[in-house]
């Protein structure tokens, strides 16, 4: 499985945002946070499944993910999104 590549945009004193980066056909498998996050789709098209439901979102679109809630994303196009996040947040794969 080909997962999208994860990088640090920026850091602060509060919060961090991560790139994620990849390719159509790419899966973030089952993971959750430890903190809240909010993830805007800079570009392309992804599926968000989360509490048994799905989401499309595409450029432009910004989705807030409670703390401890499983989640997976597959990119549906070649997709760049950023994910915002307290700076002690972690991100735990099931």
């Amino acid at each position: 499985m080909i997962q999208p590549k994860i990088s640090l945009f920026s850091a602060g004193k509060s919060f961090k945002a991560l790139r994620v980066e990849g390719v159509a056909g790419a899966c973030m498998p089952e993971h959750s946070s430890t903190m809240e996050a909010v993830v805007t789709i800079l570009s392309g098209k992804a599926r968000l499944d989360i509490a048994d439901e799905s989401h499309e979102l595409e450029a432009a679109n910004v989705f807030v993910i409670p703390a401890g809630v499983p989640h997976s994303l597959v990119l549906v196009e070649d997709t760049l999104a950023s994910v915002v996040m307290p700076i002690e947040s972690e991100i735990k794969f099931a």
